[in-house]
């Protein structure tokens, strides 16, 4: 390990750590509004644990399916750089890790070549199921998420017993929310409207709300995946209407 790793800063991990102490007793005080609420709180109450030595790992085949050689193998390197970077810090506990690692360079390298992977797979993704999103899109959605997101979240991302979180928890935010504007979004099959009020509330339009129960799964997976912040940004505060 390079001493204590390399940082942007050399901040004290004691003090780093108590400030994530505070945040996360922010977290549990706020009463839970949204399933990413929940979500966030139930990741605050988790008890702390020691990283373990983990075994390699591959991406699921319901995602190398849609992909070049290239862009399966590229992903496959870059868990197994994950896996390097985890087995470094095996009996420590994960939150030391996470004070060490706030300004880590590897790490925040790492990240940015898992996501600059992450856009690229899933555009390949989009492609190749271009004609299926057309004819159904909420089924192409179910479908795709079915197929690899899941398994990357509880296989590679998430687990009590690993730091690969640090890397790939930002990957299922981002493959989700790519899937959703493709499937959704862009087709103009279910998209949020923000009115003119200083609150700029949303609303659901497109051929969506004609199926109260694509509109009930909708509202969970923009939720969990924070779609309508990203949808205000870029309608509202960018102006991209």
């Amino acid at each position: 390990m390079k001493n204590q790793r390399e940082s942007v800063v050399q901040l004290p991990t004691k003090i780093v750590a108590r400030r994530m102490a505070e945040e996360d007793a922010k977290v549990l005080r706020r009463a839970p509004v949204s399933p990413l609420d929940r979500y966030q709180q139930s990741i605050a109450r988790c008890a702390d644990w020691k990283i373990q030595e983990m075994p390699v790992m591959t991406l699921p085949r319901g995602l190398t399916d849609f992909l070049s050689l290239e862009l399966r193998d590229r992903g496959n390197a870059l868990i197994e750089e994950t896996r390097q970077l985890n087995n470094g810090f095996v009996g420590v506990f994960m939150s030391e890790v996470v004070a060490l690692m706030v300004a880590d360079f590897e790490l925040h390298d790492l990240r940015e070549r898992v996501l600059k992977w992450t856009e690229e797979a899933i555009s390949e993704v989009v492609y190749r199921y271009r004609r299926q999103i057309q004819r159904s899109p909420y089924d192409a959605y179910m479908h795709l998420s079915d197929a690899f997101l899941g398994d990357i979240d509880t296989r590679i991302a998430h687990g009590e017993d690993r730091m690969y979180q640090r890397v790939w928890g930002s990957v299922i935010d981002c493959m989700a929310y790519l899937m959703i504007e493709a499937c959704f979004i862009k087709t103009g099959y279910a998209t949020l409207k923000f009115d003119d009020s200083p609150a700029h509330r949303a609303s659901l339009i497109g051929p969506i709300t004609k199926n109260q129960g694509e509109v009930h799964a909708f509202s969970g997976i923009q939720n969990l995946f924070g779609v309508e912040p990203a949808a205000y940004l870029k309608a509202v505060v960018l102006g991209k209407h």
